[in-house]
């Protein structure tokens, strides 16, 4: 089984303990407000990538946008149409996101932890097409270097893929693929520096 497969059969197989897990830590909306804010004038449609249970969701259609999520994991995405009904909700893999609309947002936290460095670029890439004229982007991931597969913690079974990007690495890599009005804030947490990045097509 690639690291791929094991990163998805994890989350199917954690998906409810996950779910607990973020309801009891509850939501930081601190980035989302600021997502938020930049869509101000700009539309309605947020797509919601690597959504889970669809807790960032669930925020976004309480503050009136359309919200479509997806997820490769089938156990989230069943978590997430339970609980956001009012938002529509697609089991699909980042490396295969055959959507034919546009978004004015796209909002992928923690989500590109998971996918290879080689195949980084072509996800990016898949973002900007998705996005309409001056869409807005919002992406989370741990600053590194390493690629590794994580065996997961406090009796959570399985293993999980996670990919860690510098600065410069993931900022080079959104101008390639034709971002710009790239900002990168930076926030501890957990014992990692988590990148929190905004990028404007």
């Amino acid at each position: 089984m690639d690291s791929y497969s094991k990163t998805k059969a994890t989350y199917d197989n954690i998906a409810r303990e996950y779910s607990a897990r973020a309801n009891e830590r509850g939501l930081d909306t601190k980035y989302a407000d600021l997502f938020i804010e930049k869509l101000r004038n700009r539309g309605d449609g947020i797509l919601d990538l690597g959504c889970a249970d669809g807790k960032y969701s669930k925020y976004f259609a309480s503050k009136g946008f359309q919200v479509t999520g997806a997820d490769f994991s089938l156990e989230m995405i069943n978590l997430a149409r339970r609980n956001v009904p009012e938002a529509r909700f697609l089991e699909m893999d980042m490396l295969n996101l055959n959507i034919n609309e546009k978004f004015d947002g796209i909002w992928a936290a923690a989500s590109l932890l998971h996918i290879r460095r080689n195949d980084i670029e072509k996800v990016l890439s898949s973002f900007f097409n998705l996005l309409g004229s001056g869409g807005e982007l919002y992406i989370s991931i741990i600053e590194g270097a390493n690629e590794i597969l994580v065996q997961t913690s406090a009796g959570i079974r399985g293993e999980r893929l996670f990919v860690y990007f510098s600065k410069i690495e993931i900022k080079s890599l959104l101008e390639k693929v034709g971002f710009k009005e790239i900002e990168i804030n930076e926030k501890e947490y957990l014992g990692a520096n988590w990148l929190h990045i905004f990028a404007r097509r």
